[in-house]
């Protein structure tokens, strides 16, 4: 996917998550605002007034006159036709695995949970687990590491969601700050975890975009 792309797959996600009009209901929700004039419980059914055996039944009558439902305010509208064309990007997103799912909704959607950031972290830490393996880490360092994975998530949301993600970016210092790390400490061991975490991110943004839009890898041979 070229960096053209990846800008129009992102502006088309972003436009799905968070549609300019949101007044728009579901299928059902719209009859929500329709009431009986008669709030008496059962006001539909007939009187028993017929009595055989000791038992009461219901004469043979014309049905009974009921008080239509009135509609006391405007009725909304079902979908908008903005909310409509973009069902099935939605429908593309929610249909994800559970990580490029979450990566999406906490990068792009206004309405995002902390599930999505913690989904995300998870996913960073799988990645930089693997590239500790067989190395003599310290328990703190690993505590530093989990922390700052936590911070890599919101900052590659910010990189790849613009002003939809919510925050600001982060800087190296800033982060270094956060978890309680000087500088030259920072230099020699946390910095390329940085950077890599970073293209965790990158990668599960692209494969999920990818996925999203349909578009097919096309591999070199050599």
């Amino acid at each position: 996917m070229t960096p053209q792309q990846m800008v129009w797959a992102r502006e088309q996600v972003i436009f799905a998550l968070n549609p300019p009009d949101i007044r728009h209901k579901g299928q059902l929700e719209p009859f929500g605002d329709f009431a009986r004039s008669d709030t008496k419980r059962y006001g539909r059914q007939r009187k028993r007034t017929l009595n055989i055996d000791g038992r009461w039944y219901c004469r043979d009558s014309d049905p009974v006159f009921a008080a239509e439902t009135p509609r006391y305010s405007a009725q909304s509208e079902m979908i908008t036709p903005e909310a409509f064309r973009t069902a099935k990007l939605r429908r593309k997103i929610y249909c994800l695995e559970d990580y490029q799912r979450a990566w999406v909704l906490f990068s792009y959607s206004l309405q995002k949970k902390r599930i999505h950031h913690l989904l995300v972290s998870e996913f960073i830490w799988m990645r930089v687990r693997e590239r500790l393996r067989g190395k003599r880490v310290t328990e703190r360092m690993i505590g530093n590491l989990i922390r700052l994975t936590r911070i890599v998530a919101l900052n590659a949301a910010v990189i790849a969601g613009g002003v939809v993600a919510g925050a600001v970016l982060i800087a190296p210092s800033c982060a270094a700050q956060q978890i309680d790390i000087k500088p030259n400490t920072w230099s020699q061991h946390y910095k390329g975890y940085w950077c890599f975490m970073h293209e965790v991110c990158y990668e599960l943004d692209h494969e999920a975009l990818i996925t999203i839009m349909g578009i097919k890898k096309i591999t070199r041979k050599i």
